[in-house]
């Protein structure tokens, strides 16, 4: 029987809430780390891990940097399961996160310089 025959019902669903399948415990880590609109990407370094199916597919998915939101609707999760998962790779090193703000700070002083001018 394989991991996901063991955890999920075909009537029921999961029988069991995603981080406790994931082995992660509770989440951990500022809620905003994840945001909707953060990238995430692969790791520079990543950790030799066993991947769950989906924190497969993530790391797959995410080759292009992908939002959050975009991983969420490509895996068919919740984002608070998504979110959970994120933790996870993240602290294994599989992915980095990156704020769209972090990285287009001169898209911010332009949006700034025109909202002044009005």
């Amino acid at each position: 029987m394989t991991w996901e025959e063991t955890w999920y019902d075909e009537d029921s669903g999961p029988l069991v809430r995603l981080y406790a399948r994931a082995g992660n415990g509770a989440p951990t880590g500022a809620p905003d780390d994840f945001e909707l609109n953060a990238l995430i990407s692969r790791g520079a370094h990543p950790a030799s891990a066993e991947l769950s199916p989906v924190e497969s597919a993530i790391v797959r998915l995410v080759v292009v940097p992908l939002s959050v939101s975009e991983i969420a609707a490509e895996v068919d999760l919740p984002l608070g399961e998504v979110r959970t998962l994120l933790r996870g790779l993240h602290d294994g090193g599989l992915i980095e996160v990156r704020r769209p703000a972090d990285s287009m700070p001169h898209v911010l002083e332009q949006l700034l310089t025109g909202l002044r001018s009005l």
